[in-house]
């Protein structure tokens, strides 16, 4: 049994450290999967961490590119 948590974009965004902006744009590109209830967004923790795990690379570009910058 996994401990599969239900996020809202705030939450998420804290998830995967990143802004909620952030999150907004993965979901509207399609680039992380959610679930819609009214006019809110939901996200499994699960699935955020595998499309995130599949495509890790592309998304530490896409959160500040200076993670791994060394000042030199």
């Amino acid at each position: 049994v996994t401990d599969d948590r239900l996020y809202g974009d705030r939450a998420a965004a804290d998830h995967i450290g990143c802004t909620v902006q952030t999150v907004i744009a993965l979901r509207k590109r399609g680039e992380i999967p959610f679930y819609k209830y009214g006019r809110k967004y939901y996200y499994k923790s699960s699935e955020i961490d595998a499309a995130l795990k599949v495509d890790a690379r592309r998304f530490g570009e896409l959160r500040g590119r200076g993670r791994n910058h060394r000042n030199g």
